[in-house]
C-alpha cells in the first residue's frame, strides 16, 4: 500500500511546491522595485545611445518622462559634452537652477565649459540659448518666482527683448511691482515697453501703470526736447518693440522643440537698424492668429493737432478710429475733467475686446516717439493729475504738454497764453478755442436732455400716481 500511494504522493507533493511558487511569483512588486529597475533600463539606454552618433533621440528621450538616474546621467553627459540633453534631464528633475546656469553658460561663455559642447548644445550659442531660457522660464511654476527672478537678469542683458517675453509669459501674470525695480536693474530703456505690452495684453489696468508711464515719457521726451531728432528715433525705435511683443507667437512649451528652426533664434529684432512696420506685425498677427488688445488709452475725439502729428497726417496716417476702437472706448466721461465747460476728458479702460488686426493708423499705437505717446497720454486718461505733471515741468520745458494740463484744469487763460505767446502757434489757439466752445455746446445738450428725461419720467410718475388714486376711489 505504501508503495502504491508513493507515486501519488509525491505528484501532491510536486504540485503544492509549484504552487506555491506561481503564488510568489504573481505577487506584486513595490513602485520603489519597478522605479529602480525603469532606472537601470533607462540608464543604460542613456549610455548606449552616447556611444551611437547623434540623431536627435537620446534629446526627445530626456524630454518625456524617463527614469534616467540624476547623479550618473549628469556625469556621462557632461563626460560627452551633451549640454542640450543635460539641460532637459536637470528641467525633468526640476533642478531648475542648474539647468538655467548651464544654459547661461552655454549661450553667453562657452569657452568656459571644462568639456567642449557636442551635438544640440553646439547651436545654443548666443541667442539660441537665451530663447531656450526663455522657453525654461516660462515653463516655471509659481513657487519658483525667485528662481525667475534670479535668471531673467542675465536674460534681459543679453537680448531685452526675449527677456521681456518671458516676463509677459508667466501664468500667472506677474504684478508691474515685481517687474519694474527689475527692468531698472538690468533694462531700464525698455520700462516703458514692457508696460505698454501688459495694458495690450490686458495684464495691467490703466490705473496701475499710467503715472508710471507718465514719468518715463516725460524723461524720454524732455531728451528728445534736448537732444533732438536722433533721440526721438532711438526711442521710437524701443517703444516699437511693443507692437512686435504682442504680435508675436507664444514660445513652444518645450524646452527643445523638436523642430530646431524653432529655436535657432537669429539677432533680436529690437537691435535691428531700423524702426520696425506696423505692417508686419499685423502680417505676424494674421498669419499666426494671434489676437492683439485694443490700446486701452483710447478716446473719443481725437486730441489737438500739433506740428508732428500734422506732419504724420501729410504722411498718409488716417484720423479715424476704427469700428473696433470706437467699440472698446468706454462711453463715461470723467466728471473732474470738466471745469468752466472745458472739454470732457473721456476714461481710459482696459479693453477685453480682442481683434485679429492691429488698430487704424490713427490710432496711438502708431504714435512713434515719446513725446507723441506722452501727448496723448496726458491728454486722455482720467489717471493723470494735470497738477503733477506741471510740477514736474519747467517754465519752458515742453509747452504743448503744459497748455494740455491747464486745458485740463480749466485754466483757459493761461492756456491760451502758451499757445499765443510760448508758441506763437495761432492755428493751435483756435482750434482750443473751438474745442472748448464744441465741448460747452455738448454739455448744454446733454444737460437739456437729461432736464427732458427727468421731466418725462416725473409726470408718468404723476400720472400713474394720480391713476391709482382714482382707482382706490371707485
Amino acid at each position: 500500500a505504501a508503495n502504491a500511494n508513493g507515486p501519488k504522493a509525491a505528484r501532491t507533493s510536486s504540485e503544492t511546491g509549484s504552487s506555491s511558487s506561481s503564488t510568489a511569483a504573481a505577487e506584486p512588486r513595490s513602485y520603489q522595485e519597478l522605479q529602480l529597475i525603469a532606472t537601470v533600463i533607462d540608464t543604460a539606454i542613456l549610455r548606449a545611445m552616447l556611444l551611437q552618433p547623434d540623431s536627435g533621440a537620446l534629446l526627445r528621450l530626456l524630454q518625456q518622462v524617463n527614469y534616467v538616474d540624476l547623479e550618473d546621467g549628469e556625469a556621462v553627459l557632461s563626460a560627452a559634452g551633451r549640454y542640450a540633453e543635460l539641460a532637459a534631464l536637470y528641467q525633468y528633475n526640476k533642478q531648475h537652477n542648474k539647468g538655467l546656469q548651464l544654459l547661461r553658460q552655454l549661450s553667453q561663455c562657452p569657452s568656459e565649459l571644462e568639456v567642449p559642447a557636442c551635438g544640440a548644445a553646439v547651436d545654443l550659442k548666443g541667442f539660441p540659448g537665451v530663447w531656450a531660457a526663455v522657453r525654461y522660464l516660462v515653463a516655471l511654476e509659481p513657487q519658483d518666482l525667485q528662481l525667475l527672478l534670479d535668471h531673467a537678469g542675465w536674460v534681459l542683458e543679453a537680448d531685452p527683448e526675449a527677456g521681456l517675453e518671458a516676463l509677459l509669459a508667466i501664468n500667472p501674470p506677474l504684478k508691474p511691482d515685481t517687474v519694474m525695480p527689475l527692468l531698472e536693474a538690468h533694462a531700464p530703456a525698455y520700462k516703458a515697453v514692457y508696460l505698454e505690452s501688459a495694458l495690450d495684453l490686458g495684464l495691467v489696468a490703466p490705473r496701475e501703470v499710467h503715472s508710471e508711464l507718465l514719468l518715463i515719457y516725460l524723461h524720454m521726451a524732455l531728451e528728445e526736447e534736448r537732444d533732438g531728432e536722433s533721440s526721438a528715433e532711438q526711442h521710437a525705435r524701443q517703444l516699437s518693440l511693443s507692437d512686435l511683443l504682442v504680435s508675436r507667437p507664444p514660445q513652444p512649451l518645450k524646452l527643445f522643440p523638436d523642430d530646431p528652426n524653432q529655436w535657432k533664434t537669429t539677432a533680436p529684432r529690437s537691435s535691428a537698424g531700423t524702426v520696425p512696420t506696423l505692417k508686419a506685425a499685423t502680417a505676424a498677427a494674421a498669419k499666426h492668429g494671434i489676437l492683439s488688445a485694443v490700446k486701452s488709452k483710447l478716446w473719443h475725439k481725437q486730441p489737438p493737432s500739433s506740428a508732428a502729428t500734422e506732419a504724420a497726417d501729410e504722411s498718409g496716417g488716417d484720423s479715424a478710429m476704427n469700428d473696433a476702437d470706437k467699440q472698446s472706448v468706454s462711453s463715461d466721461h470723467s466728471s473732474s475733467s470738466q471745469t468752466n465747460g472745458a472739454q470732457q476728458l473721456p476714461r481710459s479702460t482696459v479693453s477685453t475686446t480682442y481683434t485679429n488686426t492691429l488698430p487704424s493708423p490713427g490710432h496711438p499705437k502708431r504714435r512713434r516717439d515719446a513725446y507723441q505717446r506722452l501727448r496723448d497720454l496726458v491728454y486722455a486718461s482720467p489717471y493723470i493729475d494735470p497738477e503733477y505733471v506741471l510740477s514736474k515741468l519747467g517754465q519752458s520745458q515742453l509747452l504743448e504738454i503744459r497748455a494740455l494740463m491747464l486745458e485740463r484744469l480749466g485754466r483757459h487763460r493761461e492756456a491760451l497764453s502758451v499757445y499765443v505767446h510760448d508758441l506763437k502757434a495761432i492755428k493751435l489757439a483756435e482750434e482750443y478755442c473751438d474745442r472748448v466752445y464744441e465741448a460747452g455746446i455738448a454739455a448744454a445738450a446733454a444737460a437739456a436732455r437729461t432736464g427732458q428725461a427727468a421731466a418725462a419720467a416725473a409726470a408718468a410718475h404723476h400720472h400713474t400716481g394720480s391713476g391709482g388714486g382714482g382707482l382706490g376711489a371707485a
